[in-house]
């Protein structure tokens, strides 16, 4: 069995690392966007933003893409940090 080089293993730890954060934050931006529906039908903001000729599926999509906007924005920084460069 061939061996890996330290810069193969560190490559596959972060390979396996950034792709588990993304699968963690998608699955945390789901359950959020989850959470905040009921919230808004307690509020009774739904209704006012329903009352336009909004589609559910635009509403729903958009409460999922501003759960998921913040992390997104951040993940440039999080491969920058883990770049080869860092650690020559």
């Amino acid at each position: 069995m061939a061996r890996l080089s330290f810069q193969q293993e560190f490559q596959v730890l972060k390979d396996v690392s950034l792709g588990a954060m993304s699968i963690f934050t998608s699955l945390l931006a789901i359950v959020a966007t989850a959470q905040l529906l009921p919230r808004d039908l307690e509020d009774r903001t739904i209704y006012t933003i329903l009352a336009k000729p909004v589609p559910r599926y635009e509403y729903l999509i958009g409460k999922l893409a501003g759960v998921l906007a913040p992390p997104r924005a951040q993940h440039p920084r999080h491969e920058r940090a883990f770049s080869r460069r860092a650690f020559r």
